[in-house]
């Protein structure tokens, strides 16, 4: 049977609705951070909030971590630049970013930043900001108004003196408005250990009242345009009220739990396919995905792409696995939408035929062919996305159901490839992170493989071969017998290696890992570390 046309309405805002909170997501979430940050803790724009201990599970954020003195503030821009002065890393250092609403990274400070480390003021303009930058700032342009800062305090050590000292250093941030610049107003600083912040988006209709919120206090962007007709057709346009009736707030709720539900999972294992981190479980209840196709592609060097239903949840997915060091990183999509849009375009053609067979056999021909040349160049793309060209792109000016699958699957080709790129950011900016550190380090697989070295262990010892056994690197055996009897004792070790690089000595620790460090949902591969202390 068909849907009459009421069903038809309410279906189609369900669709835009689902649409609309997935392209959302980042704002939203922007936003509930913020009201935690008004309502939580009792701050103002410009308010500096830290922690004087390491995070607890009151932090109520998206992949916080335990072990972290973060350091948290919003500003807003829209009455004009705003001044951010960083200090120097002297006893402590600084390491995080500053984002737009759209938790876009639009600046780092510390080592990876303009101030290398070194301190500075960086300057954030407004999108509408028109006049003559001053000179000794370092500019941020902003194409948002919204914004936030997510930095670590990191320690020098784990002594009193030094978490004091690192605490001292947040103490030297300033945040305030370039028009203020004469005579900055005393900074607010708020320490929010053991205090409840809850910073995370509610999927039911209250999503939509949060998105509409930023969407009013935001420029459209010119990428943007065609959204805010979806999105005025589910009630929010800029400049008006959002009242949504109560039919329309229950199909708002659901909408929002779809586009959860429809969020892309991530999943990290070594080279032995033990999963090391699972956006949707916990990875030690997970088996062993070493012979999963699109891991198995992975692990060879190349990329891997795989159909089929998940053993989980009992709906079809695409997974699409890329090798990383040391391991594989996997997205998987779930295509449940594709498989009803095209269990639906079968029920029509079905119909269809039933009711055209006496007297439209002739017509019925002609369409058949047409459908079936449409679907010929869907399936052309689907096997060029299969084979790994995720620049594969089918364009569709239709609007029925074969122009919704085609649709559907350009979009979800787009995501991938948008995601690829998401993830090789990361990794830049995980191997910024750690080659920022000052010390030597190491890290050493069970099997005594050496699998990565920082900069400035490549520096002291040049001819390093990640990949191969440690032994051809390093033919210390003070640092030989210390990686020996941590990895079968996993006990921290303690070593003076005397012969590590010709004319120098280090003392160092060995430190075997098989379990998280951090409350981040990752698990770390068993693997031995140095850290050179001393030289």
């Amino acid at each position: 049977m068909g849907l009459d046309s009421r069903e038809l309405v309410d279906r189609a805002l369900q669709r835009r609705a689902v649409e609309a909170a997935i392209w959302g997501m980042p704002l939203v979430n922007t936003d509930a951070m913020r009201q935690a940050y008004f309502r939580d803790v009792g701050a103002k724009y410009n308010d500096i909030c830290y922690f004087s201990k390491p995070a607890d599970w009151k932090f109520q954020v998206t992949t916080p971590n335990a072990s972290t003195n973060y350091v948290y503030f919003n500003y807003n821009l829209k009455d004009g630049p705003v001044v951010v002065e960083i200090p120097a890393a002297v006893g402590a250092g600084l390491l995080g970013s500053m984002v737009n609403a759209w938790d876009e990274p639009m600046a780092d400070v510390g080592p990876a930043g303009e101030d290398q480390g070194k301190g500075g003021r960086y300057l954030l303009l407004p999108p509408d900001f028109k006049g003559e930058t001053p000179a000794g700032y370092f500019p941020v342009r902003y194409p948002t108004y919204n914004g936030y800062a997510l930095y670590r305090a990191i320690r020098a050590g784990p002594t009193d003196a030094d978490v004091a000292a690192a605490l001292a250093l947040v103490k030297k941030l300033r945040v305030y408005p370039l028009a203020q610049q004469a005579n900055p107003p005393e900074q607010r600083f708020i320490d929010i250990h053991s205090k409840t912040f809850d910073g995370i988006a509610d999927f039911d209709e209250r999503f939509f009242d949060r998105l509409n919120r930023m969407v009013q206090e935001e420029p459209v962007l010119p990428r943007d345009l065609a959204v805010m007709g979806m999105l005025k057709s589910i009630g929010i346009e800029k400049g008006k009220d959002f009242k949504p009736t109560a039919a329309t707030q229950s199909i708002l709720k659901s909408a929002a739990q779809e586009a959860q539900a429809a969020g892309d999972r991530a999943t990290v294992i070594d080279s032995s396919g033990k999963v090391l981190a699972d956006s949707e479980s916990d990875p030690r209840s997970m088996e062993n995905h070493a012979q999963r196709p699109e891991f198995r592609a992975a692990l060879g060097g190349n990329l891997g792409v795989d159909q089929r239903s998940s053993q989980t949840l009992g709906i079809p997915f695409l997974y699409v696995a890329a090798p990383v060091s040391g391991g594989a990183v996997r997205l998987a999509y779930s295509l449940a939408e594709i498989e009803t849009t095209t269990e639906q375009l079968g029920k029509a053609l079905v119909w269809g035929s039933l009711i055209a067979f006496g007297a439209a056999m002739l017509t019925a021909g002609v369409a058949s062919h047409y459908v079936a040349r449409r679907l010929v160049r869907i399936v052309d793309f689907a096997e060029r996305v299969a084979a790994g060209d995720l620049t594969a792109r089918i364009a569709s000016t239709s609007s029925d159901e074969i122009g919704q699958v085609a649709a559907a699957l350009d979009k979800t080709t787009r995501r991938i490839q948008e995601s690829f790129e998401h993830v090789q950011t990361s990794q830049h900016e995980l191997e910024t992170l750690l080659n920022s550190i000052p010390n030597g380090v190491i890290a050493v697989t069970a099997d005594r493989v050496l699998l990565w070295a920082n900069r400035a262990m490549k520096s002291l010892e040049p001819q390093i071969r990640t990949g191969a056994p440690v032994v051809e690197s390093f033919r210390d055996p003070a640092l030989l017998e210390a990686l020996r009897k941590s990895i079968q004792e996993s006990k921290m070790q303690s070593v003076h290696a005397a012969m590590l690089v010709p004319g120098k000595t280090f003392n160092g620790n060995v430190c075997h890992q098989c379990s998280p460090a951090t409350g981040e949902r990752i698990s770390s591969v068993e693997h031995a570390r140095l850290i050179e202390t001393n030289h």
